[in-house]
């Protein structure tokens, strides 16, 4: 590139999605403070060179790399600056994971909404994509904790911005994808659980879709988290809803913190050459054999079972390890969220849509949502469920008619896409499942008309955009 700053030393990386199947080669930066961060962004906006904001890239689009952009890296960034344990009030750099953030609260009594079942996403990852889990129908997406951002804007200059400051851009930033700037500081909401929390896990087995939403129906109005695991190779929708309730630890318990969990498969086998040895056997008798197992093994309801919180809520993390190396070919996703009026026909299709394509998902999870005001939120009063499947299949016929054919129903019935791990949805489907994608095209031109933030997923968007918009 012309007139590139050497502020930051820019490498050329190859980076890829966390589902291993978008790679690009591209230019990175990682700057490791707020002033060479601030001053490299306002060198590369002065060259006219686009700006492609990156935490831990654990998306499956390509929304954290660009190959016609600097890419900005901001993991090392990666100080919490202030924590009021009073208040439950935290002030962190952008590139801070979740699990740095729990290892310092959760032994005091604070615990952080809208948390995913992964440690080590970034506080500005989180917010870029106003991601959600397992207490989404309680707390909400995780944006509803942010009381305040400082934002690098296209011009150059620094904004602090909260509700009752700069309100509207404020509230578009969760879920812009940091297409309206770089966010360089946070200030987040915390919420009270007991110190060092566990959960008390209530595992309750269903064996139809109807039966599962009447559970859903009636979670006790104290519970705090709640999902459903679904064996998408039965038609009938047999699994496991679990409901969880915080509860003070076991006499005699010490917290672990999340950077020292095992790097091992369930604690004992080295990833490689596990992985490698394993991953030939992963296929469709393999994984309809481990959902029958599972939900054989949990297949009476029990007493509540006493979990540490980082256990329960990072499973994988803590037993399976960079469990995408499993699948072959990378890993895919594809998330629909639909009106609770719908729920039942509409998850009863989803399933036969995958038996009779030959595409059960792995993986597949129901979570419980509510509608947010945030313009870009996904959420809606209703339920998502999420498809999982090996990259193996992205371009096979009867893979990519599935996936034709689930977008198609979602749509039918007002639901919406989680484009944040749809990597390659079509062009039609991205602008009628993605919330308010008009709004956002709308804000961008007006606040970023030049395009100084940019990835590879708004690339592709504006390559269709006047597709979308003038047909």
């Amino acid at each position: 590139m012309n007139n590139t700053p050497r502020t930051v030393p820019i490498i050329p990386t190859q980076l890829e999605s966390w589902g291993r199947i978008i790679l690009e080669k591209c230019q990175v930066a990682q700057p490791t403070d707020h002033t060479s961060l601030v001053t490299l962004c306002q060198e590369l906006l002065a060259n006219n060179q686009a700006i492609c904001p990156r935490g831990a890239g654990l998306s499956f689009l390509d929304v954290a790399m660009d190959s016609q952009a600097v890419v900005v890296d901001v993991a090392r960034l990666n100080r919490i600056l202030e924590f009021d344990s009073t208040q439950g009030i935290l002030v962190a750099e952008p590139g801070v994971t979740l699990g740095q953030i729990l290892d310092l609260t959760l032994p005091r009594g604070w615990v952080i909404g809208g948390i995913p079942g992964t440690p080590d996403v970034t506080l500005a990852g989180a917010i870029g994509s106003n991601i959600h889990g397992k207490d989404t129908f309680n707390h909400g997406c995780f944006a509803n904790g942010v009381q305040a951002l400082e934002l690098l804007c296209p011009d150059g200059t620094l904004r602090l911005l909260d509700a009752d400051h700069e309100g509207e851009l404020f509230h578009a930033i969760p879920g812009s994808l940091g297409l309206l700037g770089l966010i360089t500081r946070i200030t987040l909401r915390l919420h009270a659980v007991p110190a060092n929390a566990y959960l008390a896990v209530q595992r309750i087995p269903f064996t139809s879709i109807s039966e599962l939403l009447t559970r859903f129906a009636t979670l006790r109005n104290d519970s705090h988290m709640a999902y459903a695991w679904l064996d998408a190779f039965v038609p009938e929708g047999r699994g496991i809803l679990e409901s969880a309730v915080f509860i003070p630890p076991p006499a005699g318990t010490t917290y672990r913190p999340n950077h020292n969990r095992p790097r091992r498969l369930f604690g004992l086998l080295p990833i490689q050459p596990t992985y490698s040895l394993l991953q030939p056997c992963m296929g469709r008798p393999a994984m309809r054999l481990h959902n029958k197992l599972k939900f054989l093994a949990t297949s009476t309801t029990r007493p509540a079972d006493c979990i540490p919180f980082n256990d329960y809520n990072f499973p994988l993390a803590y037993t399976i390890p960079e469990v995408r190396g499993l699948f072959p070919g990378g890993f895919m996703e594809i998330q629909p969220l639909v009106p609770k009026d719908q729920a039942e026909n509409f998850l009863k299709e989803v399933i036969r849509l995958g038996i009779a394509h030959g595409c059960e998902s792995w993986l597949c999870a129901i979570k419980l949502f509510k509608k947010e005001q945030l313009p870009f939120a996904f959420a809606l009063d209703g339920y998502s469920i999420s498809l999982e499947s090996p990259g193996r299949l992205r371009f096979h016929p009867r893979y990519r008619q599935f996936k034709k054919d689930i977008c198609e129903l979602t749509l039918a019935v007002g639901g919406l896409l989680n484009m944040y791990k749809g990597g390659d949805l079509d062009a039609a489907f991205i602008v009628h499942g993605f919330p308010n994608l008009s709004k956002l095209i709308q804000m961008k031109g007006n606040i970023d008309p030049k395009d100084c933030f940019m990835n590879g997923f708004w690339r592709r968007v504006k390559n269709e955009e006047e597709k979308l918009f003038t047909s």
